[in-house]
Order: C-alpha cells, then sequence, then structure tokens
C-alpha cells in the first residue's frame, strides 16, 4: 500500500513557497472574516466601550456637526452683539453729538440777543442796527436750518447703513 501522507509532504516540502503562497491568503481571509483582525478603539460618546472603525468614524461625524452647530450660534451670537455694540455706540455718539450742538446753539443765541441788546443800548434803534440785527438773525436762522438738515440726512444715513448691515449678516442657512 501506498504512503500518501508522506507523498503529501513530500511534495509540499518540493514546493513550499507556492504552499505558503496559497496557504497565507486563505488564513487571512479566514481570519478577517472570523472578525479576529478587526481593529477596535474606545469609545468616545461611551467610555469603556470598544467600537469599530465604521461605529468610530459615525461618532466622530456626529460631534464634528455638533460642534460645527454651536460654532455657527457662537458666530451669530457675536454678530448680534456687534450689531448692538455698534448700534449703542452710535447712539451715544448721536446723544453726545445733538447735546453739544445744543449747547453750542444756545450759545449763539445768548451771542446774539446780547449784541442785539448791546447794540441798541449803545445806538439806539437806527437803521444800521436794524440791518445788523436782521443779518443776526438771518445767520442764526441760517445755522438752525442748516443744522436741522444735517440732523435729517444722518438720520437717512445710518437708517441706510443699518439696511446695509442686516442684509449683510443675514445668516445664509
Amino acid at each position: 500500500m501506498k504512503d500518501y501522507f508522506h507523498t503529501i509532504l513530500k511534495w509540499m516540502d518540493h514546493n513550499r513557497g507556492q504552499v505558503v503562497g496559497v496557504l497565507l491568503p486563505v488564513i487571512f481571509c479566514i481570519t478577517i472574516f472570523a472578525g479576529c483582525l478587526e481593529s477596535k478603539t474606545h469609545s468616545i460618546l461611551a467610555p469603556g466601550e470598544k467600537i469599530s472603525r465604521a461605529e468610530f468614524a459615525n461618532e466622530v461625524f456626529l460631534i464634528e456637526k455638533n460642534l460645527e452647530k454651536k460654532r455657527l450660534s457662537a458666530e451669530r451670537y457675536i454678530a448680534d452683539y456687534n450689531v448692538e455694540a455698534k448700534s449703542s455706540q452710535d447712539q451715544v455718539t448721536a446723544g453726545f453729538d445733538n447735546l453739544d450742538a445744543q449747547d453750542l446753539r444756545n450759545a449763539k443765541l445768548f451771542e446774539a440777543v446780547g449784541g442785539f441788546a448791546t447794540a441798541v443800548i449803545d445806538t439806539g434803534i437806527t437803521p444800521t442796527s436794524i440791518v445788523q440785527i436782521l443779518l443776526m438773525l438771518g445767520s442764526v436762522g441760517w445755522g438752525i436750518g442748516n443744522k436741522a438738515d444735517n440732523v435729517r440726512k444722518d438720520a437717512e444715513i445710518v437708517k441706510r447703513d443699518v439696511k446695509i448691515k442686516e442684509l449683510i449678516v443675514q445668516p445664509s442657512g
């Protein structure tokens, strides 16, 4: 009777490279299908639990999505804050400018009335003093009208700038 076992071993010894070349992929496939080579790492969302690459990638996606939402929310909050701070600063500046203009107007009016009173007391009412008084009153009226016109124009500019900023700041999604 022929010894088949030793014949096979002899053939395997003679062709060992081919045998190893066939057996390695077979063993590798068996270990992959059996799950022996699946990489696992610790979960970020569930500490202590080991998860696969696909599950870990899903966790990373969820974390990045949540962080992106928080970043957008923070950016919106900062943009709202900046708009409110700029608006408040503009109102404060406009308020002080208005107060300064009123104080200047009152000082000029008081100076004009004082000049009128001085002219009347010093020279009496003469055609020259009347012309001088009319010129002073006209210049005061022109100054008040000019200031009112500038306030109106400044309000229009502020309205336009606010509309432009609202168009720029609007979220796009």
